[in-house]
């Protein structure tokens, strides 16, 4: 049953009523000022004589200006009235009651929650709840907790609801889409393996808390198959307490400063990586900021040609001169030939330190640098700086040549 209302529902009575009769006829037009209620919905009302005498009606149908009604409600006694007494809809007790029975309890009705009543939350009396749409269930959940949802074809996901659960033996429940699952906690000891999967068909999505790691918890993405009864899972990606990303097995994060986000490849005869540019010719493949976000490189590429560029724009600098000695630099510098220990080949470069105090620029890193742990801090060199030195010194070198072709010149007459 729903209690209907209206706003400003008033009217007269078009003619007088004793104690007994159940229907009343309002003043012609004005019964659409009030509900129309068809079965079982109701309204209440209030008769009031030129005395001001009330009785309480509860109407339980409308037919223009006439109403069918039920005599004697909220305490009040059954009384005679005459044409043009006053019958208005008031809010009375009974109204305020009934609302708040509605809301406490639905009794095995159904609350229709759309204009076709096609789609309702049913509490019915068998201890479970029924959800619908478009006039077919599509939820259920019955007295012991258990909730199904389902599909067009078949139960969608169903999970029991008993209490507390062991998820490291139980199956939470199963979500066919198709081929995916829902899949109980798993727990491997060997592992170190804790948490709640999503199974698909040729993996496992982990949340992982507390995981045996420094720095506390983290969020692992597994690969492989693990139930309650077997299987293995292998580690492929994991954010950890620190908010590094690392990706291709990596477990712990790598020495020399290994930062936010750690790649490894998975065999050796693999990319680590592939970027891929968005727009088919140029652009920015990946860019290098500051903390402000002002762009200090770049590596960006053709459909050809690929450039790995740094901040070279005049606007950036000052103090510009064009006169400096750089083959009195360049002959400080100590090309070699060497081999690293991992491998055989034979290459051309320098060593970083005997660069550092040259082009000083040129250089990253310290001498004999160590970690925390003892580990060796190497130092790399951008050879790319060496670049401005050796094309000065090709120009000094010019101006030497052409000065001396022009005395031999002078002196060949």
């Amino acid at each position: 049953m729903t209690v209907k209302v209206t706003n400003n529902g008033f009217s007269t009575l078009a003619s007088g009523i004793n104690n007994s009769v159940t229907t009343i006829a309002l003043a012609s037009g004005e019964g659409a000022r009030f509900p129309n209620p068809s079965s079982p919905d109701v309204f209440y009302a209030t008769l009031i004589d030129t005395s001001n005498n009330l009785e309480v009606v509860k109407v339980t149908a409308r037919s223009t200006d006439s109403l069918t009604v039920v005599r004697a409600q909220d305490n009040t006694s059954a009384r005679a009235f005459s044409t043009g007494d006053r019958f208005e809809l008031r809010p009375v007790a009974k109204l305020f009651e009934d609302i708040q029975a509605e809301a406490r309890d639905l009794n095995g009705a159904e609350l229709i929650l759309d204009a076709d009543a096609d789609t309702s939350i049913h509490a019915s009396t068998d201890d479970q709840i029924d959800f619908k749409t478009g006039g077919t269930d599509r939820m259920k959940i019955d007295a012991s907790g258990n909730t199904t949802v389902l599909g067009t074809d078949s139960t969608l996901i169903s999970g029991e609801g008993t209490g507390d659960r062991d998820f490291s033996t139980d199956t939470f429940g199963t979500i066919d889409i198709p081929s995916f699952s829902l899949m109980n906690q798993v727990t491997d000891s060997a592992k170190n393996i804790s948490g709640l999967g999503m199974n698909f068909t040729n993996g496992v999505l982990g949340i992982v808390n507390n995981y045996q790691y420094t720095g506390g918890g983290k969020i692992a993405f597994y690969t492989g198959t693990k139930t309650s009864t077997g299987g293995s899972l292998t580690e492929a990606m994991r954010i950890d307490a620190e908010g590094q990303m690392l990706f291709g097995g990596i477990t712990s994060e790598l020495t020399n400063n290994g930062g936010c986000l750690q790649l490894k490849s998975r065999t050796g005869s693999e990319h680590c990586a592939t970027f891929r540019n968005g727009v088919s010719d140029g652009g920015f493949g990946i860019n290098f900021q500051r903390v402000d976000g002002t762009q200090v490189g770049s590596i960006a590429w053709t459909s050809s040609v690929t450039n790995f560029n740094t901040s070279s724009d005049y606007r950036l600098k000052e103090n510009v001169t064009y006169t400096f000695d750089a083959t009195t630099e360049v002959k400080k510098l100590k090309p070699c030939k060497f081999n690293f220990k991992d491998e055989s080949d034979t290459v051309e470069g320098f060593l970083a330190h005997e660069v550092s105090s040259i082009v000083p620029l040129a250089v990253t890193g310290t001498k004999d640098a160590k970690d925390s742990n003892d580990n060796p801090i190497y130092q790399s060199i951008d050879q790319s700086k060496l670049v401005p030195l050796l094309v000065k010194t090709i120009q000094e070198q010019q101006a030497v040549i052409e000065d001396l072709q022009s005395r031999v010149t002078t002196l060949e007459g």
